[in-house]
């Protein structure tokens, strides 16, 4: 009896694996252990694992196209991952096939997690596809690149052959059950070629999401998008489906998306036709346009979005956009809000006049507590409105603080449908009745020439205290763009709130001068130089006079002391 009870419990124990390994140099015949690895991704992907398994593929260059065949559950997904954080590539081999190298369709509770996405070359190529009625579905720490319309990135002109994409990372909800939590974390997507579509792509029938700390950067056109009312996701085009919604993009770096083809007028980040989106503490350059909200399909309203707490500064035309961008054949934007945010020499293009701030068909909505510093050209335009009847339709504007490089006397609000000039906030103000309690004051940045900015305000800023605070935080947030609490007696103007000692500090670009930056987490990027450069490390290292790191070098401290 012993004996068949022992059989019984190895035989128990025998189903129990759920740990499974992949190598180059395993076989698809082999049990998927550590000491049998498979040899194929494929071959984990099309295995009914267990609820809870974990597949570990270790170093190599897989040239395959993965398609997800099983769900997890809530309680015990399923997880794909590399190998102790050893290199992964899924590579197309530049191949024009318009399989994606991993595709989820209509699957659950998936982790995917550390691996790379490499190398297609055709048009409606794809990196990760995730469609259908997903549910659960968590995109953390890939690395995906060169996923390109061409294999030879040629001249193209759109006016002829306009069809051209490719997708890095795309949510596509296409079905009428809509894909629901998906959370997009601490990605790398770069240098991609993506014709008419952008790196990452949430649209259609998409509820609860979040894209959190990726970087996006080198992308042929918008970075991150967020979008709904297009009829090729559904037709008729079903308005009670048709929305990616209840969104959150927060904490992401987007740099360098341009479109070298197909217009000028790429966003690092976009909401288009979404409702009910947050964008907050996220840092947008050298793009040609900043962050834009709108809605390009005429008869909709896209409402409920925040855009708060940014850094938005480098780029070509707008550094933020707001409505729909053309009078007629576009929607518009209304319940929406653009607050504390921090916009700086954005509008670049000699001769451009897009502004810092370009409000187009919006009503019903707030700008406030906004640091705005215009680049002069002829003139430096601090807030562009379009269609100026727009601008009396239930919005409001106060609580901003503007400033130029150039004198006052250059810095403008510019109204199109007249084509008037504002030539200071005082005339601005007295017409309209708006701006009340916004200033026009030197914002006193820590180091606003580096590459880079850094811009923090010092404690001289004319920011301090020029926000409009109310009761709740539903409007700028709980926190700053470092993380640190926005005071409940006074809020400042901009990203940043001033603190004598902050908790958290993240400071990029060169620290020079006799300047006391204070806080509790400290990056520091390049070097820095000064007298009272005073950080306190909880390890003991403290950065004094002199301290340099290598070029290109990001250095972190823990702080236990704050002078």
């Amino acid at each position: 009896m012993k004996k068949i009870l022992l059989l019984c419990l190895l035989a128990k124990l025998s189903f129990a694996q759920t740990n499974y390994y992949v190598s180059t140099s395993g076989s698809d015949g082999n049990a998927g252990t550590l000491a049998a690895p498979w040899r194929t991704i494929k071959k984990a992907f099309d295995t009914p694992l267990p609820n809870g398994s974990t597949v570990y593929i270790m170093a190599g260059t897989y040239t395959e196209r993965l398609v997800a065949s099983k769900s997890g559950s809530v309680s015990a997904p399923i997880t794909f991952t590399n190998y102790q954080g050893q290199v992964v590539t899924v590579s197309g081999q530049n191949s024009s096939s318009v399989t994606p190298l991993l595709e989820v369709y209509s699957k659950s509770n998936l982790i995917i997690k550390g691996l790379r996405f490499m190398n297609t070359g055709g048009n409606f190529t794809c990196g990760i596809k995730v469609h259908g009625s997903s549910q659960n579905i968590k995109i953390f720490d890939n690395y995906i690149a060169n996923i390109n319309y061409a294999s030879a990135i040629t001249p193209y002109n759109c006016s002829t052959n306009p069809v051209v994409n490719s997708n890095p990372l795309i949510i596509l909800g296409n079905t009428a059950t809509a894909i629901q939590n998906i959370e997009i974390k601490g990605n790398t997507i770069e240098n991609c070629h993506t014709g008419w579509s952008e790196a990452l792509t949430v649209t259609g029938n998409v509820d609860n999401f979040l894209i959190t700390e990726n970087t996006v950067k080198n992308i042929g056109n918008i970075g991150i998008v967020v979008a709904g009312r297009y009829p090729w996701v559904f037709s008729p085009n079903n308005p009670a489906y048709n929305n990616a919604r209840n969104g959150v993009i927060s904490k992401n770096v987007v740099s360098n998306c341009k479109s070298p083809v197909c217009g000028k007028y790429s966003a690092g980040i976009y909401v288009d036709g979404a409702n009910n989106i947050t964008i907050e503490r996220n840092r947008v350059s050298d793009s040609q346009v900043g962050i834009q909200v709108g809605c390009e399909n005429a008869g909709f309203e896209v409402t409920g979005i925040k855009v708060r707490n940014n850094i938005i500064y480098g780029n070509e035309r707008q550094g933020i956009g707001l409505g729909g961008i053309a009078q007629t054949g576009h929607g518009s934007v209304t319940e929406s809000i653009v607050a504390n945010n921090t916009l700086f020499l954005n509008n670049l293009v000699a001769g451009s006049d897009f502004g810092e701030i370009y409000i187009t068909k919006v009503k019903n909505s707030i700008v406030k507590n906004n640091l705005i510093y215009a680049k002069e050209h002829y003139y430096a335009i601090l807030m562009k409105v379009q269609y100026g009847s727009w601008y009396s339709n239930g919005n409001l504007f106060r609580n901003n603080l503007y400033f130029s490089s150039g004198s006052s006397s250059m810095a403008k609000f510019k109204w199109e449908e007249n084509t008037s000039f504002f030539p200071s906030l005082l005339d601005m103000q007295s017409t309209y009745s708006q701006e009340t309690q916004s200033v026009y004051s030197n914002p006193q940045f820590v180091n606003p020439t580096l590459s880079r900015p850094e811009l923090h305000i010092k404690n001289t800023s004319g920011a301090i205290g020029v926000g409009h605070n109310t009761s709740t935080t539903t409007e700028v947030g709980n926190v700053d763009f470092d993380g640190n609490n926005r005071f409940s007696s006074r809020i400042d103007a901009g990203a940043y709130e001033y603190y004598n000692c902050p908790q958290n500090t993240f400071v990029f670009g060169d620290i020079l001068g006799d300047i006391t930056m204070k806080g509790a987490k400290i990056l520091a990027e390049n070097k820095v130089l000064g007298s009272n450069n005073k950080y306190q490390a909880s390890s003991s290292i403290e950065l004094k006079e002199g301290f340099q790191t290598n070029p290109n070098a990001v250095f972190t401290a823990e702080i236990s002391t704050c002078y």
